[in-house]
């Protein structure tokens, strides 16, 4: 398997940062609407996890505490990916797309799968 490294700020995005302030912003900015478009903190561990809380007589209580959700340099290289792709697409509109760099990832996913099942096919013969 072969996983590229996140782009954490340490590796990347602080140096981005010193050469690029302005434009880097205007992704830091789209990120920050994108996470509330997508109900970030709900799809990481629904943004809560719960402490448990004894109270004297043994009773138990179950308190919600809002955890924090991973920035984006902290997540998987590939989901980083899959949004500068969204990040693209929504900032350039027209001008860029995946499909203008011969990427198309419906065609590439079904191209990939069909590969292997074939590859499966032929080592039961």
């Amino acid at each position: 398997m072969n996983i590229k490294e996140t782009l954490t700020k340490e590796n990347f995005w602080n140096q981005l940062y010193e050469k690029y302030p302005d434009g880097l912003k205007v992704f830091t900015d789209w990120i920050d609407q994108y996470k509330k478009a997508v109900n970030w903190n709900r799809m990481f561990n629904d943004g809560y996890s719960k402490i448990v809380i004894v109270n004297p007589g043994g009773k138990v209580n179950y308190v919600p505490r809002l955890t924090e959700s991973p920035k984006f340099h902290d997540i998987p290289y590939a989901m980083q990916l899959g949004i500068w792709i969204e990040f693209q697409n929504d900032y350039h509109k027209e001008m860029w797309s995946p499909e203008l760099l011969g990427f198309d990832l419906k065609h590439d996913i079904e191209e990939q799968i069909s590969s292997i099942q074939k590859s499966i096919d032929d080592k039961r013969v």
